[in-house]
């Protein structure tokens, strides 16, 4: 991997820290899912740091290019990132049609 690849990587990971610690910060990403982005970026890290890693793991799985590799496992991190969102995003319509029902039973108590 060339250097200047290398400490882009690097750069671009010590960006999102940034980006994500301020969210953090400013409470607008709760802990638990800063703990996701986190864990890419420490991968990120690592990669730019020994890009090696990146280069065997990608022989190890058959690919010829390693821009092949790198997209495939950007589009399964997105898809598992979707997946997060999604499950998120069920677990919170439970919870408002559970209050939305609980609210409506305590107006129809009081009439």
């Amino acid at each position: 991997m060339d250097t200047n690849l290398r400490l882009f990587l690097i750069i671009f990971a010590i960006f999102w820290f940034i980006i994500t610690s301020y969210f953090l910060k400013k409470q607008k990403l709760p802990v638990k899912y800063s703990l996701v982005w986190y864990a890419i970026i420490l991968i990120m890290l690592i990669l730019g740091a020994f890009p090696n890693i990146l280069v065997s793991i990608s022989e190890f799985c058959g690919f010829q290019v390693l821009a092949s590799f790198v997209v495939g496992v950007i589009l399964t991190l997105m898809i598992f990132i979707t997946m997060i969102l999604t499950i998120i995003v069920a677990e919170q319509k439970k919870r408002l049609t559970l209050i939305i029902q609980e609210i409506s039973l305590l107006k129809s108590q009081k009439k």
